[in-house]
């Protein structure tokens, strides 16, 4: 029974999520055209469009472009709390993880990964840009900076494939803290192709700077998520 005092799009917002939590419209669905939407709600295109619009800004709905508009799949979280591989966290939430190298190449670090890295002028690192999936949907692109030296003698396939046991194979210490960052932005042209958004879409960009037991940090990670499919959250504790 429709609450009529509500306005028409909070109407329509309030049913479709509740289509949503009770499955009858299920994950990776493509929903109706706006116009045969508006005529079952018995309400104009435009007020249609404002309640999808609200649907897609809350996580519940996802334009694709050319194709349409899809219930979302509920995002991958992340406690930012340790030091956690993107595997590792997808797999946490029942998904298959996977990944598409875009570019692994040694260079000369740019200023911000010889500060952030405390590396010399004459070192090099290893830089490793990726696409990362959950279930064959981009997640995020990532680039990564890792000092040579720290994984002297791993092949590529074990640092792409998990940089963090190469890492620890070839140092023999094991992994330590984190720092992270995040801020929210707006995807460029790059971004949306890799991520298979609209362009200027919300996404989250994380800065990642890992660290040994030592306290020596070995890796500086660039990471930009699509907003609508991932999210960090933070758990806190009384200590009084």
């Amino acid at each position: 029974m429709y609450n009529m005092s509500e306005p028409a799009y909070i109407r329509i917002y309030n049913d479709i999520r509740k289509k949503i939590e009770v499955n009858d419209w299920h994950v990776g669905q493509k929903l109706p055209s706006e116009r045969a939407l508006a005529k079952e709600y018995q309400v104009s295109r435009m007020t249609l469009r404002q309640a999808i619009q609200f649907l897609v800004r809350n996580g519940l709905l996802v334009r694709r472009v050319g194709a349409g508009t899809f219930v979302a799949n509920k995002k991958v979280q992340e406690k930012m709390e340790g030091v956690t591989g993107f595997s590792e966290i997808i797999k946490a939430q029942g998904k298959t993880p996977s990944f598409k190298t875009v570019s692994f190449v040694e260079v000369v670090p740019n200023d911000t990964e010889k500060e952030v890295l405390q590396l010399k002028a004459s070192d090099k690192i290893m830089r490793i840009e990726r696409i990362r999936f959950g279930d064959e949907i981009p997640i995020c692109f990532e680039v990564a900076a890792v000092p040579l030296n720290f994984i002297a003698g791993a092949k590529k396939s074990e640092i792409v494939n998990s940089l963090y046991s190469a890492v620890q194979q070839s140092t023999g210490q094991r992994i330590g803290r984190a720092e992270q960052n995040v801020t929210a932005v707006l995807s460029n042209e790059k971004i949306s192709g890799y991520l298979e958004i609209p362009y200027s879409s919300a996404i989250l960009k994380l800065q990642q700077v890992s660290y040994l037991d030592d306290d020596q940090p070995f890796e500086l990670v660039i990471a930009q998520y699509a907003g609508d499919r991932f999210e960090f959250y933070l758990e806190r504790r009384n200590t009084f």
